[in-house]
């Protein structure tokens, strides 16, 4: 129930699994090779600004539809020129730092039947210490 739900509790797991290495990807038979992150949120953060870039480039096909058939996909957009990588790429750090992460609980309402209690937990991305946004752009791109 949320009068017992003690939030602080789990802070100290959650900087424990986000500090934590991700396990090695095996990219052969010869042997395995180790992800290029120094942690889970590297991870998290890279697979973040790759969902926001897509979102922008989703958003320069749909205002510039004379330019679609210039281009065969969304990596072609974002390698178009120089320039559409630079703005891509702030576009998406920007909406990055502007995000957050977000858990939600519901638990049934006594006093009120059919309407849940519920409990929000976000972590708004600026919070999130050591990482580099030239080290970010370069993993996912």
């Amino acid at each position: 129930m949320p009068a017992r739900d003690q939030v602080m509790s789990y802070t100290g797991a959650i900087r424990e699994l986000g500090n934590s290495r991700p396990e090695p990807l095996l990219v052969s038979a010869e042997g395995e090779r180790g992800l290029p992150y120094e942690s889970i949120v590297e991870c998290y953060a890279v697979w973040q600004l790759r969902q926001n870039a897509r979102r922008e480039v989703e958003r320069l096909i749909t205002s510039n539809m004379d330019l679609t058939l210039s281009v065969r996909d969304p990596l072609g957009w974002l390698y178009r020129s120089r320039a559409d990588y630079r703005s891509i790429t702030a576009a998406a750090w920007q909406r990055f730092r502007n995000g957050s992460i977000t858990v939600a609980k519901a638990w049934p309402d006594p006093r009120r039947p059919g309407r849940p209690l519920q409990r929000y937990f976000s972590l708004p991305h600026t919070s999130i210490v050591g990482l580099l946004e030239s080290r970010l752009i370069r993993l996912a791109f």
